[in-house]
């Protein structure tokens, strides 16, 4: 029991770098005392200690990419009922435990040395399998704490039933941003024009929904690092390169305002923490990207305004006889097929295989013509950018406000 204690208290801000090496001993020690067969009358404190540790230990190894420890195959305990965890229209106890085998699964199957050999196809299957999967999940809680849906607190009135909610929406956002990731890096070339936009804007409504949700947080010593920073901080960097690397997509005003919602949250854990966490860092970041696309958009206005200044001085009012030659394209933009009086329209062959990889490319579709947000992300759509296949694991955002501490003799501790 005193492992357990220490795996809770590691998964706070005061020990958070301990978490995994807690966890990891607390289910070793399970194991060994046997509370993974309890099958007695009378072990029903066993069979509780194990399912609190199961699903915490698959959680966080989903989330740090570190192996588990528990193997599900040699699981026989059956899960307690427990009051506790129950809303009445909501067990959330067992529906948390559904989510932790979930991703247990996705762990297994798509990340781990094994996998990287799988045929693309398999993999590809196996990856919307498990969507389908989470999508099921999400469904099966009722409508006051389903994941996606508007969080109401008039409709949580039971204590904690607030906290429960929102823990339920970043659990099945951070499945979802982790299978859209997955599914773009292996599969982009080969998912079609229309199929890898959807998953470019399902990343940046997920993304945008977990900063939106950041004003439930409850800021306090007992909030889990995870939901505290580790995810929004996570999504915070997904919408900043969203927002600079695609400056005239119509909704950028709107994913700057959530940065700066991003930002206050930030910086209240600075404040919260008496300026141990420095927030106000990463504050910056909404700054910078405001900052940018201001001066994007006013470059463009300037050059707008020059073009019209230019047209007004022309002394001639009629276009000469012949074909008046058009200044060359910039170097990147295809040929939009617009035609003048003198030249032919044209259109360039493979122009649908370029709308998702160029986002300053004029959408010729009809389809597409009405919502004109095109999404370029580089590791994504530039070949320079490709990673490995093991960095997708992520960066390790644990000692991200650590500080070297000075030791006797010139050394650092880290």
């Amino acid at each position: 029991m005193l492992l357990m204690y220490q795996a809770l208290f590691s998964s706070t801000a005061s020990a958070f770098q301990f978490e995994p090496l807690m966890l990891s001993e607390a289910a070793i020690m399970a194991q060994t005392l046997g509370y993974n067969r309890s099958n007695g009358p009378h072990e029903n404190t066993q069979r509780r200690t194990f399912w609190i540790l199961y699903y915490m230990e698959k959680v966080s190894c989903f989330i740090t990419g570190k192996v588990s420890v528990l193997q599900d195959s040699n699981i026989s305990c059956p899960i307690p009922d427990a009051q506790e965890s129950t809303f009445g229209d909501y067990d959330w106890g067992f529906s948390f435990l559904q989510y932790a085998r979930l991703v247990s699964k996705i762990q297994s199957s798509l990340f781990t040395i094994s996998s990287v050999n799988q045929p693309a196809a398999e993999y590809n299957a196996k990856v919307q399998s498990f969507l389908t999967e989470l999508e099921s999940w999400r469904l099966s809680a009722p409508g006051r704490f389903r994941a996606g849906e508007t969080l109401k607190p008039r409709l949580l009135r039971e204590p904690l039933a607030q906290t429960i909610a929102l823990l339920t929406n970043y659990l099945y956002f951070h499945a979802l941003l982790t299978l859209s990731w997955t599914l773009l890096h292996f599969s982009a070339i080969k998912l079609g024009p229309m199929r890898q936009l959807d998953l470019k804007r399902g990343l940046m409504r997920t993304a945008r929904s977990v900063l939106e949700l950041t004003k439930f947080i409850e800021v306090a010593p007992y909030t889990p690092v995870w939901m505290l920073a580790v995810l929004p901080l996570s999504c915070l960097m997904i919408l900043f390169d969203l927002v600079v690397h695609n400056p005239d997509h119509p909704e950028a005003s709107l994913s700057l305002a959530l940065l700066d919602i991003a930002s206050g949250h930030f910086s209240r854990l600075e404040f919260a923490s008496n300026g141990t966490l420095p927030g106000s860092l990463v504050a910056q970041f909404a700054h910078l990207a405001r900052q940018y696309i201001f001066e994007k958009r006013e470059s463009k206005q300037k050059m707008i305004d020059m073009g019209v200044h230019d047209s007004s001085c022309d002394v001639h009012p009629e276009v000469p006889t012949g074909a008046t030659e058009m200044p060359p394209l910039p170097a990147g933009l295809p040929n939009t097929g617009v035609s003048t009086s003198n030249q032919p329209a044209q259109t360039l062959p493979g122009i649908q295989e370029q709308l998702s990889l160029d986002p300053g490319a004029p959408l010729c579709d009809s389809t597409l013509l009405n919502e004109n947000d095109q999404l370029f992300i580089p590791s994504i759509d530039d070949p320079s950018y490709r990673i490995e296949d093991l960095e997708l694991l992520g960066i390790d955002l644990k000692d991200l406000f650590d500080y070297p501490y000075g030791m006797i003799g010139g050394d650092t501790f880290v």
